[in-house]
């Protein structure tokens, strides 16, 4: 030991007391870590900034490109490759001691589908000093199938929505819309993050058709949605598929959504004495025409408590004879081909030259031109 402190072990240049920095760092003290002490100049030669693993893995789904993050997929998206690079190379870091400030950036080079290589620049505060330091970390990108991506390929399924319809078949449209209503539900989910929630299959059936979803939740809230736009009910049954490991029983959940009797251009009879309807809106509240006089109707109508007469689809037309006044009108009876006059509701034109009509037991009812 000089006056003036220790001898460098490296360069052998004189060391002044309390100047010193041992090769740990300059935590220890003085007396303690005498023989290591070193001289600035020696102490920064071999001084590193940090410590990083020099390869990793990122996990992507062959088949979704989710990523695996945190032992968890999460659908890929806008700044999701970063984060979990972030993550990457923080789980590996290690900064010394003795830096007091810490930035840090990436870039990706060399990327293709199995490797890529991660720049890493590095910039700390030692002791006054700014030190860069730059580290490159080997990324081999691991394609493997997630869990939903397996669940969807091994035809998995909690439950089914099955579609039917009251004393009829659903339509092409009912049917068209239930699925269309079901992948809005499926989207919305998705967009929320929750990917586990998807259809599985839809089976076409003669009484309808069943979507297979992938979780009662799911189910519950397509079911909601179909009635709540197209009318009718639900109600649930469970059956029993297996036991988990711990014994459990695993129930697949069935929800009948029954459609109601009346659709969109049915004309009906609601028994009141005023005459039959036609429906332009279906549901859970009925909207439409009354054909003796034209004016609107809107209500609820119970299976049961009803004529159904016939659907505008399957009505024929016939000729005009005259229009008399506001009230009245004369057409060609279908099927006799003679003359008879009937009431004139409201909808129809004086420049009418032929119409639809329907006959029921009261008489002859005219159709708006649709």
């Amino acid at each position: 030991m000089s006056e003036f402190g220790l001898f460098c072990p490296n360069c052998g240049n004189v060391v002044e007391r309390g100047r010193g920095r041992t090769t740990q760092g300059e935590s220890e003290e003085w007396e303690r870590g005498r023989e290591n002490m070193l001289c600035d100049q020696c102490y920064f030669d071999q001084f590193e900034l940090v410590e990083v693993k020099e390869k990793g893995n990122i996990q992507i789904c062959s088949v979704c490109e989710a990523i695996c993050r945190k032992n968890k997929w999460i659908d890929k998206k806008e700044g999701l490759e970063e984060k979990v690079i972030l993550e990457l190379v923080e789980d590996g870091l290690k900064i010394h001691d003795d830096v007091k400030e810490m930035n840090w950036g990436f870039i990706l080079e060399n990327i293709d589908t199995k490797m890529m290589n991660i720049k890493c620049e590095f910039e700390g505060n030692v002791k006054g000093r700014k030190i860069v330091e730059n580290r490159m970390i080997e990324v081999q990108i691991v394609r493997e199938i997630c869990d939903v991506c397996r669940k969807k390929s091994g035809g998995y399924y909690a439950g089914e929505i099955q579609i039917r319809a009251s004393t009829r078949k659903p339509t092409g449209v009912e049917k068209n819309r239930s699925i269309e209503i079901a992948n809005d539900v499926v989207n919305r989910r998705t967009l929320l993050g929750d990917r586990n929630d998807f259809i599985s299959k839809i089976v076409e059936k003669k009484e309808g058709i069943d979507i297979r979803i992938s979780t009662s939740k799911l189910g519950q809230k397509i079911s909601k949605s179909i009635v709540e736009e197209l009318g009718g009910s639900v109600s649930t049954s469970e059956t029993l598929v297996t036991e988990d490991r711990d014994g459990n029983r695993v129930y697949r959940i069935s929800y009948l959504v029954r459609l109601p009797a009346i659709i969109i251009g049915d004309v009906i009879d609601i028994r009141d004495g005023n005459g039959p309807i036609l429906i332009r809106s279906s549901g859970s509240v009925l909207k439409g025409i009354r054909l003796a006089s034209g004016e609107s109707y809107k209500g609820s109508v119970e299976d049961g408590k009803f004529n159904k007469l016939k659907h505008i689809s399957k009505v024929g037309k016939t000729s005009i004879v005259s229009i008399d006044d506001t009230y009245s009108m004369q057409i060609l009876d279908p099927e006799s081909y003679r003359p008879i006059t009937i009431a004139r509701p409201m909808f129809v034109d004086s420049d009418w030259k032929e119409v639809k009509v329907v006959k029921t037991e009261e008489g002859m009812y005219v159709l708006p031109n649709e």
